[in-house]
């Protein structure tokens, strides 16, 4: 194949991932127990022709979401607290798009201080579902900094486009200080909040 062609091949490729990218119907939800919410979840799934469900504060041990059904919707990545509940992330994926999608090992989750699940979708996409429980402690707010910087770092060196979203409990509206730093990162990175 010729230079020339590769480009062809690359820009068909391309553009082809930006039809699918401007189809692609993500929801984001602080559950708070998915498992007493699962009935009305799965119809508001399928009335909305939803593609990727990510959701925090699912509250389930780690077999009970391994194992749980949810409609047409498969488990692709979570994370499970082991030592406290409630908590805990996770990505599902419809059935017909789960053969793109596929987890990402890449993780510095910490229980109670940030939680990560995480996938790659359709091999350029990497989409972060994070949960940051309400803390007023200073070396916790640290660390969640870091693992934020180190994980979004990762994401956008390894893939072309990434989807951050979660429930990270930063007061916009008030005087959280943690909003300027995640601001930072996020500046630092060339992200942007949308």
């Amino acid at each position: 194949m010729t230079s020339e062609e590769h480009e062809t091949a690359d820009n068909r490729k391309s553009q082809e991932c930006n039809v699918f990218a401007d189809k692609l119907r993500i929801f984001n939800r602080n559950i708070q127990s998915l498992f007493n919410k699962m009935n009305r979840l799965e119809y508001f799934l399928d009335d909305n022709s939803i593609d990727v469900l990510l959701v925090s504060e699912h509250w389930l041990d780690n077999d009970l979401i391994q194992n749980l059904g949810l409609g047409s919707f498969s488990l692709v990545s979570c994370f499970a607290r082991t030592n406290r509940k409630p908590g805990g992330t996770a990505i599902f994926s419809r059935g017909n798009e789960l053969h793109l999608c596929a987890p990402i090992q890449y993780s510095l989750s910490l229980e109670m201080v940030i939680e990560v699940s995480a996938v790659s979708f359709m091999k350029i996409y990497c989409i972060i579902c994070i949960y940051r429980p309400p803390q007023p402690n200073k070396s916790s707010i640290d660390i969640f900094l870091e693992r934020l910087f180190s994980i979004v770092s990762f994401a956008t060196s390894n893939f072309k486009y990434v989807i951050l979203a979660g429930d990270l409990n930063i007061d916009y509206s008030g005087n959280d200080i943690l909003k300027d730093y995640y601001a930072i990162c996020l500046d630092h990175l060339s992200l942007s909040l949308i």
